[in-house]
């Protein structure tokens, strides 16, 4: 049967169109979310990494009802986080590495960091009308990033690749002192100490934030090569000139374009001559139509901090010139963009 014309007029905005499978995936994303939420925070993957395996053990273990859990259990099983033989759960080797409590990959409590902004993001609408932020905290103050230790210290298995890569990109006769900034988990320090036995590292960080950053660098065995300082003392306090290397990891988007700059300045002061700046940070393309995953982080930084923003390559660069740095070497390590300035 032959349609008429008018039919196919009809037919068409129904049957030679897109379909609509990516929009579905972008609305239903906030269940996906959720259901990895509240898998760790009923330590559903630690418990059977500990040999609870059926719906019936899991249930007992977690407190939970054993008819809601099953259905939970059936959702992460199609996440992928979890496999199943007959009445057996086993971890994925994903959740196997990642989101079992006390494995050395274990990011659990930064998802959760990360699941905290629930409230902030359902404000949305509201602060794009308005343009007034309900901050419940400022991740670009020192008190805010203090206050946050998911999003900041608990990020060592996601940094520390790309840091122990990047370390290999540094002179090999690397020598004298290296300054962390602003060290967070200590990935970028450890990873400079341990490819660089040379060198003292100073990692500065919030001091509630050291315990943790302690405990990390205690694991390496580094305490004598990496000594933790306080942000109360002030960068300024330091001696001009007295550093090889200064690592600037994942701060700036966090402080915004204007304290960027002005910590830059800082950092050119503190290198020696010949000295290098190493920067990373999430960094969206000139045109800003891409990653999407540095466009999505500019947007919660505009939620979550009052000056905080993604910034391109070459916006870096210009700041990089504008404070005294000739010699700019873009490096990549997989997604991640580096820079390595020199004075």
């Amino acid at each position: 049967m032959v349609l008429q014309i008018s039919n196919q007029e009809l037919l068409a905005p129904y049957l030679q169109v897109p379909i609509a499978a990516p929009l579905l995936d972008i609305n239903f994303g906030f269940a996906r979310a959720r259901v990895l939420d509240t898998a760790i925070e009923l330590k559903l993957f630690t418990h059977i990494a500990g040999g609870a395996h059926t719906c019936s053990a899991l249930a007992t273990v977690a407190s939970c009802n054993a008819q809601a859990l099953q259905a939970l259990l059936d959702a992460l099983v199609g996440l992928e986080l979890l496999q199943r033989k007959r009445e057996a759960y086993s971890l994925s080797a994903l959740a196997a590495v990642y989101l079992v409590e006390g494995q050395p990959g274990y990011i659990g409590s930064h998802l959760s960091a990360v699941m905290e902004q629930w409230d902030t993001w359902g404000n949305l609408t509201e602060v794009m009308r308005t343009g007034k932020k309900k901050l419940r905290r400022d991740w670009g103050s020192p008190e805010g990033r203090e206050q946050d230790p998911g999003m900041f210290t608990h990020l060592f298995p996601l940094v520390f690749p790309a840091a122990w890569q990047a370390a290999s990109q540094l002179d090999t006769e690397l020598q004298g002192r290296v300054l962390d900034v602003c060290a967070g988990s200590g990935a970028w320090s450890i990873a400079t100490a341990l490819r660089h036995p040379q060198v003292e590292i100073i990692a500065r960080d919030e001091p509630g934030l050291l315990p943790d950053l302690h405990e990390q660098v205690s694991r390496f065995g580094l305490q004598e090569r990496i000594l933790l300082q306080p942000t109360q003392l002030e960068l300024r306090s330091l001696p001009s000139e007295s550093f090889s290397l200064v690592i600037v990891g994942h701060v700036c988007r966090f402080k915004g374009a204007r304290k960027s700059q002005a910590l830059l300045r800082e950092c050119y002061r503190l290198l020696q001559p010949g000295g290098k700046l190493l920067l990373a940070d999430i960094m969206p393309n000139d045109e800003r139509t891409g990653p999407a995953a540095a466009l999505m982080i500019g947007l919660s930084l505009f939620l979550n901090s009052q000056e905080g923003g993604v910034f391109t390559t070459t916006q870096f660069h210009t700041w990089l010139r504008a404070t005294g740095f000739e010699q700019i070497k873009e490096l990549r390590i997989g997604p991640l963009p580096l820079l390595l300035a020199s004075r």
